[in-house]
């Protein structure tokens, strides 16, 4: 059984990325914002896998966090909720957002998603409030896959131990310090941390 991958994004076809690891490509499921999140030939991703066999079919489903890939699972627990709707459900709403309209009954945010309707959004709410009443579920990175750097840069990592230290998640600080270096290039440290910082400036999510 498949239950994590570590490789290079080598092509991508919504919502499919194909993970190069060690010469095999292995075709992902992801959300929309892991996707969006994982150019091609970026570094190495980290990837939480669920692997899901029906009718002789074989499906690989990849998420930023254990925490991610765990509720993807429970979504497919519900009667009638396939992988396919399930990763619907996490793109458009993400971990933490789900799991916080589950507890509180709030039907809205299901019916907002494709292919959901009323009745389907109320059955969810009935079905999953109860399994994610348990303190156990956290707020859930989302955000991105974990990119991995072969040969440690002491300059990125001494920024990313600076925006860590600002609060920010560890995936999180990373991925936008990636994105920032491929923008500004090979400048001083403080101009990687100011793009870096003006990324993540938007709505701040609780815990790292």
């Amino acid at each position: 059984m498949i239950g994590w991958l570590q490789g290079r994004v080598r092509g991508r076809c919504r919502p499919v990325l194909t993970i190069d690891t060690g010469g095999v490509g292995y075709e992902v499921h992801v959300p929309d914002g892991l996707y969006d999140s994982c150019a091609r030939d970026q570094g190495e991703v980290e990837l939480h896998i669920h692997a899901h066999f029906k009718n002789e079919n074989f499906q690989l489903f990849g998420f930023a966090s254990a925490e991610e890939k765990r509720v993807f699972s429970t979504l497919l627990g519900v009667s009638g909720i396939g992988p396919r709707l399930g990763l619907a459900l996490l793109s458009h709403l993400g971990g933490s957002a789900l799991i916080r309209a589950a507890r509180s009954e709030n039907t809205e945010p299901f019916v907002a998603v494709p292919g959901v309707g009323a009745k389907t959004a109320k059955r969810l709410v009935l079905e999953l409030k109860d399994r994610f009443k348990d303190e156990v579920w956290t707020e859930v990175d989302e955000s991105a896959a974990g990119i991995v750097d072969a040969r440690p840069n002491e300059a990125e990592e001494d920024a990313i131990s600076v925006l860590v230290n600002l609060g920010y998640r560890t995936g999180e600080a990373r991925k936008a310090l990636a994105a920032s270096r491929a923008e500004v290039g090979e400048q001083e440290i403080s101009e990687w941390l100011r793009s870096a910082l003006q990324r993540l400036a938007g709505p701040r999510r609780g815990g790292r």
